[in-house]
């Protein structure tokens, strides 16, 4: 789900802020929050937040979560690196979103 970055947990939108403030020409493209019950017990939550950001022809993806019950790992912040060498190596080879990526990419160019 898509959402705004003042909708995420304070220590995710400080990582972005630090990182934007760095970056001048650094933007965020997008900020989603998904939530999944991976444990067995299932009225624990966890919700992961990831924020981004594209600076040139890399990309930046911060991400946190926050979990129901609490979780050693809520609040810690990851930061994940691609450029667009990575992506076309992903497009390429990804045998279940190829398509989908082609859709997209075909509805932007109309």
């Amino acid at each position: 789900m898509s959402i705004e970055l003042t909708d995420c947990p304070q220590v995710l939108r400080d990582a972005v802020n630090k990182r934007l403030e760095k970056i001048s020409y650094a933007k965020i493209i997008a900020v989603t929050k998904h939530q999944f019950t991976p444990y067995v017990d299932k009225d624990r939550v966890e919700t992961k937040y990831k924020a981004y950001i594209q600076a040139g022809f890399e990309f930046l993806i911060i991400s946190t979560s926050e979990t129901s019950g609490g979780s050693p790992l809520d609040g810690e912040i990851s930061t994940n690196y691609l450029n667009a060498g990575d992506l076309q190596a992903i497009i390429g080879a990804a045998d279940y979103i190829k398509e989908d990526i082609a859709g997209l990419v075909k509805n932007n160019q109309e």
